[in-house]
């Protein structure tokens, strides 16, 4: 007759926690998690911010939600302190409204889709008023206004500092923020 041994099992669970690299901040959206930074290198076009952004390993953000606008906005205020600018958010123009006046397809939660590949929905378009207007009908890119006071009065109309207003891609803004995936520990 053969002894038979019983061996306990042990079952281990590995859990895998996402991280952001210093000085970026965590987000959980719909998607999956997303980390932001904002940087202030100078004035620079939507092309030069996605270039910079694509040496971290990166993207030009989208905003999934008010929470992620507020903490960038709180960035914003340091990195730009005591000025007026704005910071490129990773949005553009859908094909179908190009070039092309705001109105029936064209509406302000229509006009745009996020190009970082991970915010949806609307919650993050936070409009600044009579925005987006395609001014000139070559505004296909997105900015997050930033200001030393909440409200700017420009021109006949008021700039809310922490809502969108559409630009043209070649256009120059202040900052730019970048988003990624964190890594898993």
């Amino acid at each position: 007759m053969a002894d038979t041994m019983e061996v306990d099992t042990i079952t281990m669970e590995i859990t895998m926690e996402p991280v952001c690299e210093d000085g970026w901040k965590f987000f959980e959206r719909p998607s999956g998690g997303w980390c932001i930074k904002s940087f202030a290198n100078g004035i620079m076009t939507k092309y030069a911010a996605e270039a910079k952004c694509n040496v971290l390993d990166a993207t030009v953000s989208g905003l999934q939600n008010k929470a992620e606008i507020d903490y960038i906005e709180s960035q914003l205020s340091v990195l730009i302190a005591g000025l007026r600018g704005s910071a490129w958010i990773g949005g553009t123009r859908i094909n179908s409204c190009i070039g092309k006046p705001m109105g029936g397809e064209c509406t302000p939660s229509t006009a745009f889709t996020w190009t970082d590949k991970s915010a949806t929905g609307t919650d993050g378009l936070w409009w600044n008023d009579r925005q987006p207007d395609n001014f000139k009908l070559i505004q296909d890119c997105m900015v997050l206004s930033n200001a030393e006071v909440p409200v700017v009065w420009s021109g006949g109309a008021s700039w809310v500092s922490g809502r969108l207003d559409d630009l043209a891609c070649d256009d120059f803004a202040v900052a730019y923020v970048c988003g990624k995936r964190p890594t898993l520990k």
